[in-house]
């Protein structure tokens, strides 16, 4: 009779993770699954792994427990006994025990490191937290968790090497997926800002190089000091000139006057600026 029993609670149980497997998504949010590391320059999306739900059940040998994992989201309702979660435990199929919550997906039971430091395109880890209270061996009372490493393979469409281990008061899965490759990744400095950078400093140096320079060797003070003072005075009369002869180059584009190079332009341009004949010799100034 026990016997019976046991048999249909170990059915009933694996009933439900296969049910939770089959494809029921609960509430997901894509951004529980993305993460940047500023300091490394790489930023990873896992929500790509939410599509491999028929393939997320895996068994423990060792524990002879069979594990079910939700990227991204939560399992649905009902799955657990406490509420919704992000794996779940059949602990033995000789005498299944209920069913064990080990984390739930929210932003403040999440956490991020890359799976390398030294290598940060190696890929990344993601611990969910959040579950109900264990006490490990040294007696201190900790939530469940689950921790998940993805290793970065650009070939595996799917998820290859899968494991699952069972760690004190939590679960350990790894296997690799193009999923753990950045989905970002900066190597440094564009050279962009590096041109505004060298522009900054070659500036500073000019600047102040100069303006030392001159209260040294001439004595100035105040706004006379700064480099080539009377260039910076005229600078807008400069840029003035500079587009107002653009202007006149692109409206007088059409006329038959620059098919010639030019020069007939520049003929009608001396008209207006005026050539004026000097006195007594006739010649142009």
């Amino acid at each position: 009779m026990w016997g019976a029993q046991r048999m249909a609670a170990g059915a009933l149980a694996l009933a439900v993770l296969a049910a939770a497997s089959a494809g029921v998504r609960a509430t997901d949010d894509a951004a529980l699954c993305a993460h940047t590391f500023d300091s490394a320059g790489v930023g990873f999306n896992l929500s790509p792994l939410q599509q491999d739900v028929d393939n997320n059940q895996l068994r423990d040998q060792k524990a002879q427990g069979t594990y079910v994992l939700q990227m991204c989201a939560n399992l649905p309702s009902g799955t657990c006994k406490e509420g919704e979660c992000a794996s779940v435990l059949q602990s033995n199929t000789v005498e299944p025990s209920p069913l064990f919550d080990y984390g739930r997906y929210s932003e403040d039971t999440l956490a991020w490191e890359l799976l390398d430091s030294a290598n940060p395109t190696a890929g990344v880890v993601l611990t969910v937290s959040g579950g109900p209270q264990c006490t490990g061996s040294s007696r201190q009372v900790v939530n469940r968790f689950t921790r998940v490493e993805v290793t970065c393979d650009e070939d595996a469409r799917n998820p290859t090497n899968k494991q699952v281990s069972t760690v004190e008061c939590g679960v350990t899965w790894k296997f690799n997926s193009y999923a753990g490759c950045p989905s970002y990744y900066s190597s440094g400095l564009s050279g962009g800002w590096v041109f505004i950078i060298l522009l900054l400093v070659a500036s500073a140096v000019y600047c102040g190089g100069g303006a030392a320079y001159k209260k040294a060797t001439l004595g100035t003070s105040g706004v006379e000091s700064v480099p080539n003072v009377d260039f910076w005075r005229d600078f807008a009369e400069y840029v003035q000139a500079g587009c107002e002869l653009s202007y006149r180059t692109a409206t007088c584009s059409g006329r038959d006057g620059l098919r010639d190079g030019g020069r007939e332009v520049l003929a009608d341009e001396s008209e207006d600026v005026g050539l004026y004949a000097a006195p007594g010799d006739g010649s142009m100034l």
